[in-house]
Protein backbone atom coordinates (compact mmCIF):
# COMPACT_ATOMS: atom_id res chain seq x y z
CA UNK A 1 0.00 0.00 0.00
CA UNK A 2 1.34 3.61 -0.89
CA UNK A 3 1.49 5.56 1.76
CA UNK A 4 0.34 9.59 0.67
CA UNK A 5 0.27 12.58 3.22
CA UNK A 6 -3.15 11.81 4.24
CA UNK A 7 -4.84 8.37 3.71
CA UNK A 8 -8.29 8.16 5.56
CA UNK A 9 -8.43 4.32 5.85
CA UNK A 10 -5.02 4.44 8.04
CA UNK A 11 -6.39 7.68 9.84
CA UNK A 12 -9.80 5.59 10.81
CA UNK A 13 -7.58 2.77 11.81
CA UNK A 14 -5.00 4.00 13.85
CA UNK A 15 -7.25 6.22 15.91
CA UNK A 16 -9.57 3.94 17.98
CA UNK A 17 -5.88 2.66 19.37
CA UNK A 18 -4.32 6.48 19.32
CA UNK A 19 -7.41 6.99 21.44
CA UNK A 20 -7.43 3.96 23.61
CA UNK A 21 -3.73 4.57 24.56
CA UNK A 22 -4.44 8.04 25.73
CA UNK A 23 -6.81 7.46 27.82
CA UNK A 24 -5.05 4.99 29.71
CA UNK A 25 -2.82 7.87 30.03
CA UNK A 26 -4.83 10.66 31.07
CA UNK A 27 -8.23 10.97 33.09
CA UNK A 28 -9.85 13.77 31.19
CA UNK A 29 -11.67 11.91 27.74
CA UNK A 30 -11.56 15.62 25.81
CA UNK A 31 -8.01 15.76 26.67
CA UNK A 32 -7.09 12.58 25.71
CA UNK A 33 -9.53 12.98 22.22
CA UNK A 34 -7.11 15.57 21.32
CA UNK A 35 -3.87 14.04 22.20
CA UNK A 36 -5.03 11.08 19.87
CA UNK A 37 -6.22 13.60 16.81
CA UNK A 38 -3.61 15.82 17.01
CA UNK A 39 -0.78 12.84 17.45
CA UNK A 40 -2.00 11.69 13.94
CA UNK A 41 -2.35 14.98 12.17
CA UNK A 42 1.58 15.74 13.39
CA UNK A 43 2.31 11.95 11.67
CA UNK A 44 0.50 13.43 8.34
CA UNK A 45 1.42 16.34 8.53
CA UNK A 46 5.54 15.50 8.82
CA UNK A 47 4.83 12.56 6.40
CA UNK A 48 6.35 10.45 8.56
CA UNK A 49 3.99 7.32 8.10
CA UNK A 50 5.88 7.28 4.76
CA UNK A 51 9.43 6.42 6.08
CA UNK A 52 7.82 4.15 8.66
CA UNK A 53 8.09 0.46 8.99
CA UNK A 54 5.33 -0.19 11.64
CA UNK A 55 2.78 3.32 11.70
CA UNK A 56 1.18 2.37 15.52
CA UNK A 57 4.23 1.80 16.89
CA UNK A 58 5.62 5.30 15.44
CA UNK A 59 2.06 7.03 16.00
CA UNK A 60 2.21 5.46 19.75
CA UNK A 61 5.55 6.51 20.26
CA UNK A 62 4.86 10.32 19.14
CA UNK A 63 1.49 10.22 21.17
CA UNK A 64 3.41 8.95 24.29
CA UNK A 65 5.72 11.98 23.78
CA UNK A 66 2.92 14.41 23.32
CA UNK A 67 1.53 13.47 26.27
CA UNK A 68 4.60 14.31 28.22
CA UNK A 69 4.88 17.44 26.48
CA UNK A 70 1.62 18.76 27.20
CA UNK A 71 1.66 17.25 30.91
CA UNK A 72 4.99 18.61 31.38
CA UNK A 73 3.48 22.57 29.65
CA UNK A 74 0.72 22.51 31.70
CA UNK A 75 2.60 22.04 35.45
CA UNK A 76 4.95 25.03 34.38
CA UNK A 77 2.13 26.88 33.51
CA UNK A 78 0.03 26.36 36.36
CA UNK A 79 -0.01 28.30 39.21
CA UNK A 80 1.24 26.40 42.56
CA UNK A 81 0.58 27.68 45.55
CA UNK A 82 2.92 27.82 48.28
CA UNK A 83 3.45 24.77 51.09
CA UNK A 84 0.54 24.67 53.15
CA UNK A 85 -1.83 27.23 51.19
CA UNK A 86 -5.21 27.06 50.08
CA UNK A 87 -6.91 28.28 47.51
CA UNK A 88 -9.05 31.13 49.12
CA UNK A 89 -13.20 30.27 48.69
CA UNK A 90 -15.00 32.63 46.54
CA UNK A 91 -17.15 35.25 49.50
Amino acid sequence: MEKTSFDANLYTSLYPKALRYARSRVPDPTFAEELAHDSLVKCFTKRVFEKAENEESYLIRVLQNHILDEISLRNRTTPQLPEGQDIPSPA
